[in-house]
């Protein structure tokens, strides 16, 4: 099946050149103004791309396929312009959010790279659309199918540990109890992992003093702009994480240097292996071991950190697991 374009162009000549050499390649609306290209538009939503010739009278290129943003924002839009056009247009690529804008007089094998190009990334952002969507009905599933009987579930275990029970049942309950906490954790973990994956982290940026915010001492004197509850989610988790993990008898150090947050422990094991620890539902021989989760927790942290424009720094060398948050990134 042909992809479907538009092509609007006030010169009729210039529609029937584009249509007798694009035919064989493309499925072509054409319309000699933008007034009729947007009617055009709105009545054939399978159309992807968007080709406009900038000066014609009334409605210009750009306003048409601005126009065609708000009506529907996914097909990729394409400006052919002149040269005598072009600083005005390319102050308004923004605007209208174009592709890319092709200087007349067009040359056939270069505009068909560019249409074979868009269409591409046309098909690549559907199936980026799709995967979100599936994500959102994932998150939907996990949050209402799984989530909510395993709280019944677990109020109904709490429920029999006021009953009667001897030693043997005792056991059973609380292990039934802590796989129901452990799994409820999961499932927490996993639709948080989700919602940060989609989260703008861009916004709600706010000046704060890090010990005020966190209760960390080490922290006192260091201030940061930052959507201040995500990047103290993320610090909670790397703290979290390394006491987790730290050696029996030993203390998780927080430090802070010159535009750097510093969180260091001793392991438990001698080493680690971050090309594991930071990929997300990674199964490994020790994928069971519940004291070594599933990755959630320092990907979540990582990726939090990421999205609001810090760097971080994972080093695991001789028991020792370090992590540094560079905050000259903001």
């Amino acid at each position: 099946m042909k992809t479907s374009l538009l092509y609007v162009d006030d010169e009729m000549e210039n529609l029937k050149v584009f249509s007798r050499v694009f035919k064989k390649d493309f499925e072509i609306y054409t319309a000699v103004s933008g007034e009729e290209g947007l009617e055009i538009f709105e009545k054939h939503p399978e159309i992807s791309l968007l080709v406009s010739d900038q000066r014609m009278p009334g409605m210009s290129g750009v306003d048409f396929l601005n126009a065609c943003k708000h009506i529907n924002p996914y097909p990729i839009r394409i400006l052919i312009t002149g040269y005598a056009d072009l600083e005005s247009t390319i102050n308004a690529i923004n605007d209208a959010e174009i592709y890319r804008f092709i200087k007349k007089p067009w040359e056939k094998l270069d505009l068909l790279q560019t249409l074979n190009e868009a269409q591409k990334k046309f098909e690549m952002e559907k199936e980026i659309r799709s995967l979100d969507e599936l994500k959102n009905k994932f998150m939907m599933l996990v949050n209402h199918e799984l989530k909510t009987p395993l709280t019944i579930q677990r109020s109904y275990l709490e429920f029999l540990k006021e009953s009667k029970l001897d030693e043997d049942q005792k056991l059973y309950l609380d292990k039934s109890l802590g796989g129901s906490d452990r799994l409820e954790k999961l499932i927490s973990e996993i639709l948080f992992f989700l919602k940060v994956q989609k989260e703008d982290l861009s916004k709600n940026h706010e000046k704060f003093e890090l010990s005020a915010a966190t209760g960390i001492q080490d922290l006192t004197g260091t201030e940061i702009e930052s959507n201040k509850v995500y990047f103290c989610e993320a610090l909670k988790r790397l703290i979290e994480n390394a006491k987790e993990h730290k050696a029996d008898g030993t203390e998780v150090k927080i430090e802070q240097e010159t535009s750097k947050i510093l969180i260091q422990n001793k392991m438990k094991a001698e080493t680690v292996d971050l090309n594991i620890v930071l990929k997300p539902f990674e199964l490994n021989e020790d994928a069971f071991n519940h004291t070594k989760g599933l990755g959630l927790g320092l990907s979540i942290a990582t990726m939090i950190l990421s999205k609001l424009g810090f760097k971080t720094k994972l080093e695991s060398e001789s028991g020792n697991f370090t992590v540094e948050i560079n905050l000259s990134g903001i």
